[in-house]
């Protein structure tokens, strides 16, 4: 199975252009054998011009004298040109070489008896060159003579003249082909825009926003695959929405009876009870207790889930908040020989957030600093603003293990440390929806000295909303 991911925008742009690039090869190719046979029909012209002028002259000569004599002027028809080496020879019917350059092969023995004209390609020291052979007959004596004239010139002219023809014809059809690729690349971009904004839209959602993938320009051709997206969202949310109200019935449901089984037990325990029905009693109400944390923190989260999609935003001030929480939370932490403490700049931090679920977020991430956190350690929540707003707690306790830290931000996840802490396992999964929540993200690192470990909350800062210096 080929698993390869072809580009669309490639695609179209190579089926554009392909057919131009063919085109422009084809094109090529005729427009140069054109131009080599323009630069020859114009040129061979010239060739016998030349042979038709020394013809002339002997002709002349035989007139005159009665016998074949070239002037020097001869020459200078046919060698006054600096492109190209210039040949002629003149020939008896017989092949016998009378004047002339000897490097010129005799006359094609088809010619022996013709006055005609004929053009051909041949080689003289291995130059290529055009040559004209053309027959005249002459009074020679009181007899008549059939001579063969023959000039020759190598083809620098022509392959020249054929280049510039050439060049004339590519070179603007190679700009046309390079001005077509970036209008045909600005079209499909443009064409792609739709989708690359449903794209975008998408992408910058919360994992639990569920509204439709906007349509509104999108191409018919792609308007199908846009729907069957959204029906998709739409079957996901009706399944998320179903969990979610089951999760918040479900512990509703169970918050009465097990606030009634408390209340019993704690009645029971105001009798007089022999040993073993106490201890029986203070069992129950310890899973009591954890069984209204446990419900609380399925409340919590089914909210903070809600949240990813449709929380009300307000103006937080996330230092007064951080503040109150620490001290919210200081007698528990006392109760354990805990130093908890905060460290933050003196203005305000202003963001806009859900104040409940922040005060919620920190409440967990305290709550399991101090779970964990032995007598007589630390605990430092920090807060710190700049470009971004980064919300931290910190702890010297035992630590979790690097192996488990891509694991403790599932629900229901424990790390195991001997199961001498309770817990629901639901605290820093509701940690990381809130933040999700509102944009933020969360990391986990080891503490200072390499003990215990940092929970940082990384919080965008808005733009219009600085922390004051």
């Amino acid at each position: 199975m080929n698993n390869r991911h072809h580009s669309l925008r490639r695609t179209l742009l190579t089926w554009q252009l392909a057919p131009l690039l063919v085109m422009l090869i084809v094109g090529t190719a005729v427009v140069y054998r054109l131009a080599l046979g323009f630069a020859e029909r114009e040129y061979d012209h010239a060739l016998y011009e030349s042979a038709f002028d020394i013809m002339q002259l002997l002709r002349k000569s035989a007139e005159d004298s009665g016998q074949l004599n070239l002037p020097n002027s001869a020459s200078d028809l046919i060698l006054s040109d600096s492109d190209d080496d210039h040949y002629f020879s003149i020939f008896s019917a017989e092949g016998r070489l009378l004047i002339g350059d000897a490097r010129l092969p005799p006359p094609p023995a088809a010619l022996s008896s013709s006055i005609d004209s004929i053009f051909y390609n041949g080689t003289v020291e291995e130059k290529p060159v055009r040559v004209v052979s053309t027959g005249i007959a002459l009074s020679l004596l009181g007899e008549t003579h059939i001579l063969h004239v023959q000039v020759a010139e190598t083809l620098n002219k022509r392959k020249r003249l054929a280049d510039q023809i050439l060049s004339s014809f590519v070179v603007p059809q190679i700009i046309l082909i390079a001005l077509s690729a970036v209008l045909v690349l600005f079209g499909i971009r443009r064409g792609l825009q739709p989708l690359e904004r449903v794209r975008d839209a998408i992408a910058h959602r919360s994992y639990l926003d569920m509204r439709p993938a906007p349509t509104n320009q999108v191409p018919l051709e792609a308007l199908p695959l846009i729907d069957e997206i959204n029906g998709l969202l739409k079957r996901l949310d009706t399944v998320f929405e179903g969990q979610k109200r089951f999760t918040a019935d479900a512990a509703h449901q169970l918050r009465t009876p097990i606030a009634g089984l408390a209340a019993q037990t704690d009645l029971a325990l105001e009798q007089d009870n022999p040993p073993p029905t106490t201890h029986a009693l203070m069992q129950i109400k310890a899973v009591s207790r954890r069984l209204n944390h446990l419900i609380h923190q399925l409340l919590l989260l089914s909210r903070s889930e809600a949240a990813g999609g449709n929380a009300l935003y307000d103006t937080v001030d996330l230092r007064t908040l951080a503040r109150e929480v620490v001290l919210e939370n200081a007698p528990l932490a006392a109760q354990k020989n805990i130093d908890l403490g905060f460290e933050g700049i003196e203005a305000a931090v202003i963001m806009r957030g859900n104040r409940q679920l922040l005060q919620e977020l920190l409440m967990n991430l305290l709550d399991n600093a101090i779970r964990y956190t032995p007598s007589g350690g630390q605990i430092t929540v920090r807060l710190e603003a700049g470009s971004r707003i980064l919300l931290s707690v910190e702890d010297n306790g035992p630590g979790i293990p690097l192996e488990e830290r891509e694991r403790v931000f599932e629900r229901f996840h424990r790390v195991d440390r001997a199961n001498t802490v309770e817990g629901t396992g639901l605290g820093l999964a509701i940690v990381q929806q809130i933040a999700r929540a509102h944009g933020a993200t969360i990391t986990l690192s080891e503490g200072n000295g390499g003990r215990g470990c940092v929970f940082q909350v990384e919080f965008p800062q808005p733009p219009d909303a600085p922390a004051e210096a």
